[in-house]
């Protein structure tokens, strides 16, 4: 029995719907997600290592010609000041703030609010009203990091490749491994600058020790994402990181990651080399 022409056009325009919408919908629902930590009108986001926060301001008499930068100039200080609340909340550890130490210390405070007056002004909004919005931006790495950073991580000299027949670094085919992937995803792990990994005996197996203060304060020392692990292979860990599960997380803020015994003489065996670890190609999924 032949089907007629008009079924198989009505079969073949519902096949490429479900290929134009249905497909990417999917493909989207899997995308990773940044992990973003919102403070009053701040944002940070840890995935990509922006501090962004807006501040407003109206004017109060619109008769004053000069009113208009008043107002603009107001705003952008809101904004600066909101930038440094975001700052000031900074997890550095299980146990520290960036607000820690800049509590009673005035040189610590100025060089902050320094650096969040030189902030990149992303847009400026006027509104109907004559209220102006001004949204500013600064990276979390570079000077930030450098500043704020403990002097626990160091610069670390490169480490000589070992020879030899097969890499301990490497999968059971014999491929380095590129980076690290902890997969924290159910623990309620929370994101921080400076995280550390112990096995089930609470020895650190990643921490200030293990990477160069130039990669830190560069690329951060571990990317925070929120996704499906399978999907996090290529996001900055490489096309063959190491796969480890986090068991538990450690501490009062939920940063610290215990990680089985096991998970961790493979780390250890790997991080005798170069590494990915000096280099920071870390990934946490949380």
């Amino acid at each position: 029995m032949m089907v007629p022409d008009n079924c198989l056009k009505i079969f073949f325009l519902t096949c490429l719907l479900i290929i134009i919408f249905v497909v990417p919908t999917a493909a989207l629902e899997n995308k990773a997600q940044d992990v973003i930590q919102q403070t009053g009108d701040g944002i940070l986001n840890w995935t990509k290592g922006l501090i962004t926060a807006t501040g407003s301001s109206s004017p109060s008499d619109k008769k004053n010609k000069n009113q208009q930068s008043v107002v603009l100039a107001i705003a952008k200080a809101r904004a600066v000041k909101n930038l440094l609340a975001v700052i000031m909340s900074i997890q550095l550890s299980n146990y520290n703030t960036v607000g820690d130490f800049a509590k009673d210390n005035d040189i610590f405070l100025n060089k902050l609010y320094e650096m969040g007056s030189r902030a990149k002004v992303i847009s400026q909004e006027y509104l109907s009203d004559a209220t102006v919005k001004v949204k500013i931006q600064i990276s979390l790495f570079g000077g930030l990091s450098q500043f704020v950073l403990p002097n626990e991580i160091k610069q670390v000299e490169a480490i000589k490749p070992v020879t030899g027949s097969r890499p301990a670094d490497s999968d059971s085919s014999g491929n380095t491994f590129s980076g690290l992937i902890v997969d924290a995803t159910g623990l309620g792990c929370k994101p921080a600058m400076v995280p550390l990994l112990f096995d089930e005996n609470g020895k650190i197996v990643f921490g200030p020790a293990f990477v160069s203060r130039e990669f830190v304060v560069q690329h951060g020392m571990a990317r925070y994402l929120s996704g499906s692990l399978s999907n996090q292979s290529d996001a900055g860990a490489g096309n063959n990181p190491l796969l480890i599960k986090g068991l538990s997380v450690q501490g009062p803020k939920n940063i610290n990651i215990i990680i089985s015994n096991t998970a961790a003489a493979q780390l250890l065996g790997a991080s005798r080399h170069l590494l990915f670890l000096k280099q920071c190609r870390v990934i946490i999924i949380i």
